[in-house]
């Protein structure tokens, strides 16, 4: 059995989904925090698990990158393609991301362009953390930066009904410049979806995407993009009184 914990945590709601699904005595927490394994007892059973090798993380890039290209353009991008896979350190979340980004960069120095990019530098951890994100996100056209923006909304681990979506993006407006702007939004979440922004995928009957969800941290860096303009705050049943927190401009609440 399996039961998802996420921000905000309601350790009851989380005690009834195991309750509910249990089968036997044993429960396996996974996790990237070692805080979250002591704070379970489970420090002395703790298994540490090790990151993929950066052949493993090449093996996912290349697939994707490579997916549409002939045998001598994979050659010669080869040794630049292994260095930006290096930089995913073992992450394939963040393999996936690139790879599927470095699809729409044609010649060896747009790969070197991402290779040398000021994003690897930073120094900050949470903001190193999102740098691949980052190559991806600010490879995208304005509108789809605004329809990805908008998901920081939602609470994570949020089921997303693709149809429901894609009308939320056209009432904002975010591809309204557009002359067919359903079109252009069920395009742009195509878009996201080949660049990984989305993932567990339910499928229709025809085979066209139906559901799907973002990982906690495409979701974290959501949140990171709109701090100024989203305000996203846990209200208790008994609290008598909750202040959002102040920022400049909210437009979503």
């Amino acid at each position: 059995m399996w039961a998802c914990v996420s921000d905000p945590f309601d350790e009851i709601k989380v005690a009834k989904a195991i309750t509910e699904s249990l089968k036997g005595s044993r429960v396996v927490v996974t996790t990237r925090k070692v805080e979250v394994a002591t704070m379970m007892g489970a420090a002395a059973q703790m298994i540490t698990m090790q990151l993929p090798s950066d052949e493993y993380c090449w093996s996912i890039f290349s697939g994707l990158a490579f997916r549409e290209r002939n045998s001598e353009e994979c050659k010669q991008l080869e040794r630049v393609g292994r260095q930006i896979a290096s930089k995913c350190q073992g992450l394939p979340l963040v393999a996936k991301s690139l790879g599927s980004s470095m699809r729409s960069e044609v010649t060896e120095e747009e790969w070197k362009d991402v290779l040398c990019s000021r994003f690897w530098e930073l120094k900050d951890e949470q903001t190193k953390t999102f740098a691949p994100f980052s190559l991806s996100y600010y490879d995208l056209s304005p509108g789809g930066r605004r329809c990805f923006c908008y998901c920081s909304v939602f609470p994570k681990d949020c089921e997303f009904e693709k149809d429901g979506l894609v009308h939320m993006w056209m009432s904002q407006g975010h591809l309204s410049g557009s002359r067919n702007p359903e079109e252009e939004s069920e395009k742009c979440f195509q878009i996201l979806t080949v660049r990984s922004f989305f993932q567990d995928f339910e499928v229709d009957y025809d085979g066209s995407i139906k559901i799907s969800k973002m990982h906690d941290i495409l979701h974290d860096f959501a949140q990171l993009l709109t701090r100024n303009k989203c305000s996203t705050m846990r209200v208790e049943v008994n609290m008598e009184k909750a202040e959002p927190p102040r920022v400049e401009k909210i437009l979503h609440s």
